[in-house]
């Protein structure tokens, strides 16, 4: 359990240092910030986004999304391991089980959307970079929401059945 919370605690600070860095992204045309060029997904679309951003600020915050990619991915494996090993024995081992191994896969699609990214700032392969990104920060973004959701609605239920459970059993 301190390993997850330390992982929420690192996870929020990295999450803050990467809004106070890139808040020059947030512009009226790329009001999501970085979020808009991972979802550009033409040269027109890349150009309008660049155009209204200050230089390098988007390159440092994909760098910087390195360090967050690690502190999220180490709170989801974290936090989907606590249930796994409350899990132990009972009929939703298997679901746990599953729930642990995709814990991981946000943070490697997060590793290759950035790659791109960095290609995509230094106009380098750009037909590949664009084609490519935006498909890898859905299903990232996808699959990091319901394991979030999975997190908020397991880890207090689970919480809750184990102090039922010692209390019954005394």
């Amino acid at each position: 359990m301190r390993t997850f919370v330390l992982g929420l605690v690192v996870t929020i600070l990295t999450a803050l240092l990467l809004k106070f860095q890139g808040a020059g992204l947030v512009t009226p045309d790329t009001p999501l910030g970085i979020i808009n060029l991972e979802f550009c997904n033409s040269r027109q679309e890349l150009a309008l986004t660049l155009i209204s951003w200050p230089d390098d600020i988007a390159e440092w915050n994909v760098v910087l999304d390195f360090l967050f990619l690690l502190s999220y991915g180490s709170l989801f494996y974290f936090g989907t391991k606590l249930l796994y090993i409350r899990a132990d024995k009972t009929r939703f081992m298997a679901f746990a089980s599953f729930m642990l191994k995709l814990s991981v896969l946000p943070a490697f699609l997060d590793i290759g959307e950035n790659i791109l990214l960095l290609f995509t700032l230094n106009q380098l392969q750009l037909d590949f970079t664009l084609a490519v990104t935006p498909v890898l920060a859905g299903a990232k973004f996808i699959i990091a929401a319901i394991l979030v959701l999975y997190l908020l609605v397991s880890l207090p239920l689970s919480y809750a059945l184990s102090k039922k459970t010692i209390q019954l059993s005394e």
